[in-house]
């Protein structure tokens, strides 16, 4: 995937990478927020329910575009990433006393691939919507 690499920067595959990451479990939370809030609301009506989750999609969206915002401006990301891409910091499995920073440097390595079938996926969704 060195070629698919080439295409984009090393700090947008990053970012991209982080946002893919982070998604996820911001998305469960707020599911389960929405979930709550359907769950406390009396009446459950079908008007409700559409606006409870179209806002929790809405911020969704929202928080998805702040962390990307956020991942591209960093300069360290930019530089960590570019030892990776380079080869002169590779996970070397040493273990540490602080599990998220094995968990971050396991992760870090591989969100430019994240990224990439990410938007492979993305780009099938795309193409099959169309037809």
């Amino acid at each position: 995937m060195n070629y698919l690499t080439d295409l984009f920067s090393s700090n947008f595959l990053t970012a991209a990478g982080w946002t893919v990451v982070h998604s996820i479990w911001m998305g469960m939370l707020i599911l389960l927020v929405g979930a709550l809030v359907q769950l406390l609301i009396a009446k459950n009506l079908a008007y409700r329910k559409y606006w409870i989750a179209f806002g929790s999609q809405l911020t969704l969206l929202v928080l998805a575009i702040a962390t990307f915002g956020f991942y591209l401006s960093q300069k360290s990301a930019s530089e960590f990433t570019a030892a990776i891409f380079n080869g002169t910091l590779q996970h070397t499995g040493a273990v540490s006393n602080n599990w998220t920073v094995n968990l971050k440097l396991l992760l870090a390595e591989y969100t430019p691939t994240i990224a990439l079938i990410w938007m492979i996926g993305f780009i099938f969704l795309c193409i099959k919507t169309a037809i």
